[in-house]
């Protein structure tokens, strides 16, 4: 839910056709701690990455970058005819889902009609000032599919909201009725058009008798933490204390050397392992880590880059080796107004991903589609679908589950050879890492094929008992399993039909 506070100050000014007594408002957009996403079931779980604060939403979805307002008065039909305002605006948020909108001028005490767009495309603003309220009404919008290493269909950072509101103002900009009775605050609920499917599928594969070896710690890219840090040489750090200035640990690119890391006082132009600067006292610490207190005064250096790493290693087990999805009828049309329904499905598309890795044993994918209708089965060929492509395998399975750490890294000169390097360096870690990681990779090493063919599963995504179609702004979790053994393939899989995902706005 986003609040808006309304400040006004009075005026006479022409707004519109006739005169009018306008106002100057402020809109304050806050968001307060509702999920905005989805109502919470013990069928639907939280989607990876999500806000805080949010079990559906992630950071990005709530992103506006921009918001179109138009603003009708009525004319002598009766009718939405006289537009007061229609004018798009930059958004600063001060955090996720808060921005306010300054200094609009409206009538007081006139029935309004408010049209919001959020992330409206920039190019098609100077079209949109000047349509009527029926035009908006009517207004289509396509969006392209886009595809890269973050999101599949639609960008989430750019997704679509919109809503209107009959409103009245007073002088002292509250919201009255027709007899100008103050009514307190009124709801305009800005809708995403888009819905959002959650591809959430276990595998269940054959069992092995393969061992599992546990291994975790601090590392600098895929090195040990200590490997790493033992690169620095006393002559490399003995000057380095400003934290704008830190040395650079790189890796070795030449592969006949022994050595495996490099020092640079530059910062190289491609990636680097980690960076590492003295600290004389805490007021040069970035987090006031005071070392001679606990260090008893010896030399430390601050240190960044570092991530504390699970790796679980499954030796000779079974995967399924995703080679390629595919997602058929994705409908990239839609009005822009509810409730005015879907489009005929004229501009469906398909997008094909290859890039899903290999060894997962969880087929998990979220991506967008604009609202399509209930498909009976004369019609099936039409809705939604997913195509799975893949091969079951045996080999290693690594999965790295990978924590970045809040707080200070440090690693203090060893007391008994004063020096650093050579093995001779202690580390205090006074980091704090979180419960679950931020990131988790599976990897795969001596797989062979189990069979020479590839193995094919289709999911229909048209749900029909709660909402009869993908409507614009809910959120569908498609949850099941992919059962694998020698013998048989099965899979069983259901949508789970969630409530609509709005932006509640208080004015």
């Amino acid at each position: 839910m986003m609040l808006i506070i309304i400040t006004s100050c009075s005026e006479e000014s022409p707004v519109g056709e006739p005169p009018y007594n306008t106002g100057t408002f402020t809109l304050n957009f806050m968001m307060n701690e509702r999920n905005t996403k989805a109502t919470e079931t013990l069928a639907a779980e939280e989607v990876p990455g999500h806000a805080e604060g949010f079990s559906y939403s992630t950071k990005e979805e709530l992103t506006v970058n921009n918001c179109f307002i138009a603003i009708f008065a009525k004319g002598e039909d009766n009718l939405w005819t006289r537009r007061i305002l229609a004018d798009d605006y930059s958004i600063e948020e001060d955090k996720i889902g808060s921005f306010k909108v300054e200094g609009l001028t409206l009538p007081i005490k006139t029935d309004l009609k408010v049209v919001a767009i959020a992330n409206l495309p920039f190019d098609l603003v100077p079209e949109y000032k000047n349509k009527t309220y029926a035009e908006l009404t009517e207004a289509k919008i396509i969006t392209e599919i886009g595809k890269s290493k973050d999101y599949y269909t639609f960008d989430p950072s750019s997704l679509i909201k919109t809503g209107e509101k009959d409103m009245r103002f007073n002088v002292n900009g509250n919201l009255v009725d027709s007899n100008d009775r103050e009514i307190g605050e009124a709801v305009i609920p800005l809708t995403q058009l888009a819905a959002k499917i959650y591809l959430n599928l276990s595998v269940i594969l054959p069992t092995s008798e393969g061992k599992t070896i546990v291994e975790e710690g601090e590392y600098f890219g895929k090195y040990p933490a200590q490997d790493v840090l033992n690169a620095i040489k006393k002559k490399d750090i003995n000057d380095v204390n400003d934290s704008s200035s830190p040395i650079y640990i790189i890796e070795n690119s030449d592969q006949n050397s022994d050595v495996k890391f490099k020092v640079s006082s530059s910062k190289p132009e491609g990636d680097f392992l980690a960076t590492a600067y003295q600290c004389k006292n805490a007021d040069k610490c970035p987090n006031g880590f005071d070392g001679k207190k606990e260090f008893g005064g010896k030399k430390y250096a601050h240190i960044t880059g570092l991530v504390f790493k699970k790796i679980t290693t499954t030796y000779d087990t079974f995967v399924f080796n995703m080679e390629k999805v595919t997602i058929n009828n994705i409908e990239t049309s839609s009005y822009l107004l509810p409730p005015k329904g879907q489009l005929n499905s004229s501009t469906c598309k398909p997008v094909e991903i290859t890039n899903m890795g290999e060894g997962i044993k969880n087929v998990r994918l979220l991506f967008y589609t604009y609202q399509k209708p209930y498909y009976v089965e004369s019609l099936n060929d039409q809705s939604l679908s997913i195509n799975l492509t893949g091969a079951l395998a045996k080999g290693n399975l690594v999965k790295e589950e990978i924590w970045k750490p809040r707080g200070g890294i440090h690693a203090m000169w060893n007391d008994k050879s004063n020096g650093w390097g050579d093995g001779n360096t202690t580390f205090v870690y006074d980091y704090i890492k979180d419960d679950q990681p931020s990131d988790i990779v599976e990897n795969t090493t001596d797989m062979k094929p189990i069979g020479t063919s590839d193995l094919e599963f289709m999911i229909k995504i048209n749900p029909n008992e709660t909402t009869e179609g993908l409507l614009a702004g809910n959120y569908y979790e498609v949850i099941g399993k992919l059962v694998m053994n020698k013998s048989n393939l099965t899979l069983e899989y259901e949508v789970v039909n969630e409530e609509p995902i709005k932006v509640e706005i208080l004015l």
